[in-house]
């Protein structure tokens, strides 16, 4: 039971040191006073009696020192000293203090919020009922991916053994309502049966559709999501008599979503999907996801649903693409594209923590180089190597710790904050929190840190510490590695910058420069026209023709159009595009555009060859270049006949091509498109949701903004308008490009500024150090100007050679980024070149404060203090 003793040992001399050291006290006393009393009844005078009886004990301090290593408690009492020793240390160079706890907080910091966002988003599993075991099914074939059709995802339901539940949800764009809150807009969101029971979140409040409900015929209800119960509604703690108007129709609220449905699918009514179910095989319009059967892993429900596929094409000659089946777990679907983004956070965070862990490893050498004379001391008095680097160490964890404990603070305010600023951006983000698992990251970190930036300099001052002609030397020694230091923290400056500035030129592009169309200047008005509004086809040409001449008549307004998408909808609405004249009659799957003519003028895009088609053209319309190369290869299209499932079969004559005006997520993919005239859609869905896009004249789409909106609720006063710009669509696109180039530009920002505090301080401490020969160089007669190059010059030789290798690595590591790149090459040189330049002069410019300073030493004034 020795273990026992020792640790209770420890726990006492931890808790009641000052008791144990008495108790120590009181014992030796005893002991000599025993041994006095002795000496003094065998004749000896008391002062003798008590100098010998000292000397037969042995020496109190030496008994102290045995009786401590025998309990074990010794190294407790030195880490104690060394910790007060650093402490007081700390105290008395409170700017030292300062400048290197805020380094390790901000190192410490970044590294731990990278950490929690990476932990809490793709570590975590999700927060459903044996998640691992929901998949999301897709179909494959021709070479392509696609959302299943609803025909599909029925057969895949029916006849799948190895999934115990496969369920559906359709996207069906944004509608009118009517609610207590009026009329508004809102994303409609079919839902088949035993959805939310298969996905597995609890509902909110209510319930989930019935078998009964979930039918062709059933009767009219509705769910809502858990943002539209609280802000729509009230949040109503009961769905009593609830209802809300929506294809014309009063419908119950029957339950309400779980509050992060949104994180699978978007909606804010959620509809019965199979009242209205899809009937063509060809329209890729489902989500579709299943749950694993007990005991069947992913492979082997991929063989089974790939056998049923087969069936299908076989049944369905024609009809059905889907060659093979895709399965995949929910979670590395939805979080997948996370893992690169959140990776890359991650590792820049990693690159500013070592040019933090650099930077205050060089402030500590500097500090430890001047202080070689009381090591020396030391070291002569009996002090070991080992005891001087343990002191040092311990002196480097005092600044850890404080640091550490400020950077879980900033890592906690930078969680809340990315939060706040992009709840839409990170899925999950807002249950990311600062919790054991991330603290137990912060004090690996911070421990970690003390091994980076503090072993260095305590091996080498130990090691220049065995006397003080000794120390005197060892500051040569160590000057020596001050240049590969400023190499070092240039070198992953420049990685951390290069690969901000190519996230920073990315949103850059995709916000200004959008291929072949414009939306600077442009207000988009999206609407939505509730069922029953009109009672002929003629009111309804009317109000779409009313409402394009209420906003052409706003002052400022220079053109007007009308579409179901933006370029930016790219595949919102797809179908095959053919040409029916043809006997090898090859199926293009094309974006469909219901659009005005306007549309083109308003958003600038180039109508190449042709024309665009007159306000009383039905059965006109415009392909895009890259539709016009694949469906008519080396021939006019002008004139030609094209169709698409969207129209029943009736071709449509093309009387122009567009320059593709596509959306940039398709990273260079054709994106092929067909517009037609508004007047010919068959389904109203199309028309009664689309948008209105107005020019503003002046290129400020503000100045128009309020004016449109005011003339058209006075024109369609039960129509909800809602008023944006598209260039603000567009930055909205890009939303986690921009979110991840600002942490990169931050990061790279503090890692740079670091560096540049850094150099500064290397450059500061060596002309500190080279004070006499300075001066003796000036009384010779050595010119400022050539003490002031020579320093700056002695800067850029280790400058350049940081910044070379620093631009290797980052094109090393370019391909990482070269996938959230768009318009931008992950080796552009412009990029390159300008974090160079400017990092190099910026770091020229950091040390030439103090070379002016050793430039203007007073040679007088050293030589008196020689």
């Amino acid at each position: 039971m020795r273990w026992w003793y020792i640790f209770r040992e420890w726990i006492a001399q931890l808790v009641f040191r000052g008791r144990e050291d008495r108790a120590l006290e009181d014992e030796m006393r005893f002991h000599i006073d025993m041994e006095s009393r002795k000496l003094v009844a065998s004749g000896l005078d008391e002062v003798e009696a008590r100098r010998l009886a000292h000397l037969r004990f042995g020496g109190t301090d030496r008994t102290r020192q045995r009786v401590r290593e025998e309990r074990g408690t010794r190294w407790l009492e030195d880490v104690g000293s060394d910790v007060r020793h650093g402490v007081r240390l700390l105290r008395r160079a409170p700017g030292f203090s300062a400048g290197a706890i805020a380094a390790l907080a901000l190192g410490i910091g970044a590294s731990t919020a990278a950490w929690s966002l990476f932990d809490g988003v793709l570590l975590r599993p999700l927060p459903w009922a044996d998640a691992h075991e929901i998949v999301e099914l897709r179909e494959l074939g021709e070479g392509r991916r696609f959302f299943p059709s609803y025909p599909n995802f029925s057969d895949w339901r029916d006849r799948s053994r190895t999934l115990s539940a496969v369920v559906a949800a359709q996207t069906m764009g944004s509608h009118a309502i009517e609610g207590p809150s009026g009329p508004a807009r809102a994303q409609v969101l079919a839902v088949t049966r035993g959805f939310f029971e298969t996905i597995g979140p609890p509902l909110t409040l209510g319930r989930a559709f019935t078998d009964v409900e979930n039918v062709p015929g059933g009767p009219p209800v509705v769910m809502v999501s858990h943002a539209f119960w609280r802000t729509q509604l009230g949040a109503p703690p009961d769905l009593s008599g609830t209802r809300v108007r929506l294809f014309g129709e009063d419908r119950e609220v029957v339950g309400v979503a779980p509050a992060d449905h949104r994180f699978v699918v978007d909606g804010d009514i959620l509809y019965p999907a199979e009242q209205i179910p899809g009937t063509v095989r060809g329209a890729h319009a489902y989500r579709v996801f299943g749950r694993l059967g007990e005991g069947v892993d992913v492979e082997r429900a991929r063989e089974e649903l790939d056998g049923i596929a087969a069936a299908i094409q076989e049944e369905f000659p024609g009809e059905s693409q889907a060659e093979r089946v895709e399965v995949r777990v929910v979670q590395d679907v939805l979080l997948g594209p996370q893992r690169r983004p959140l990776g890359l956070l991650l590792g820049a965070a990693a690159l500013v923590l070592l040019v933090v862990a650099v930077n205050v490893g060089s402030m500590v050498l500097a500090r430890g180089t001047d202080r070689l004379p009381e090591l020396g001391v030391r070291s002569s008095l009996g002090a070991s190597r080992g005891r001087i680097t343990r002191q040092l160490l311990f002196e480097s964890l005092c600044l850890a710790v404080v640091g550490g404990v400020l950077g879980v603070a900033t890592a906690w305010a930078f969680v809340r904050g990315a939060a706040a600023l992009a709840p839409e951006v990170i899925p999950r983000i807002d249950a990311v929190s600062i919790d054991g698992r991330v603290l137990a990251f912060a004090v690996v970190v911070s421990l970690g840190t003390t091994l980076l930036f503090g072993l260095v300099p305590a091996l080498r001052l130990s090691a220049a510490a065995p006397g003080i002609a000794g120390a005197a030397r060892g500051t040569t020694r160590g000057a020596r590695g001050w240049g590969l230091l400023l190499a070092v923290e240039s070198s992953l400056a420049v990685v951390l910058l290069v690969g901000a500035a190519l996230m920073l030129a990315t949103v850059g592009r995709i916000v200004s420069a959008p291929p072949n169309w414009d939306p600077e200047g442009v207000l988009e008005v999206a609407y939505g026209v509730p069922n029953g509004l009109f009672q002929s086809e003629a009111e309804f040409v009317a109000f779409v023709e009313g409402m394009i001449e209420e906003a052409g008549a706003v002052s400022g307004v220079e053109s007007v159009g009308v579409a179901n998408f933006t370029p930016l909808g790219a595949g919102n609405y797809t179908a095959p595009a053919s040409d029916p004249t043809r006997a090898e009659n090859p199926e293009i799957y094309s974006g469909w555009r219901v659009v005005s003519e306007g549309y083109f003028e308003a958003l600038r895009i180039p109508i190449v060859r042709g024309r665009a088609f007159a306000p009383d053209e039905t059965d006109a319309a415009l392909v895009n270049a890259a539709l016009a190369a694949r469906l008519w290869p080396g021939e006019d299209p002008i004139g030609k006949s094209v169709t698409n499932n969207f129209h029943d079969g009736d071709p449509f004559r093309v009387v122009g091509v567009v320059a593709d005006a596509g959306d940039w997520r398709w990273n260079g993919d054709d994106q092929t498109e067909m517009y037609v005239p508004w007047r010919a859609a068959r389904d109203p869905e199309f028309v009664f949701n689309m948008r209105l896009l107005v020019r503003s004249a002046d290129g400020d789409p503000q100045s128009i903004g309020a004016a449109v909106g005011a003339r058209l609720r006075e024109f369609a006063p039960r129509v909800p308008w809602d008023v944006g710009t598209l260039s603000g669509a567009l930055g909205d696109t890009a939303a986690d490009r921009r979110f991840l180039s600002a942490v990169l530009a931050t990061f790279a920002g503090a890692g740079g500024l670091v560096a540049l505090v850094g150099i500064f301080g290397v450059v500061a401490y060596t002309v500190g150090r080279r004070r006499r020969e300075l001066g003796v160089r000036m009384a010779l007669g050595a010119r400022g100007s050539r003490v002031r190059s020579e320093i700056l010059g002695g800067l850029a030789a280790s400058i350049v050679p940081g910044v070379i290798v620093g631009l290797v690595v980052a094109a090393a590591l370019s391909r990482l980024l070269a996938a959230l790149l768009w318009g931008v090459s992950p080796l552009d040189p412009r990029v390159y070149g300008g974090v160079a330049l400017v990092f190099m002069a910026a770091a020229l410019l950091a040390g030439d404060v103090p070379a002016r300073r050793g430039a203007r030493t007073d040679p007088a004034v050293v030589l008196r203090e020689e």
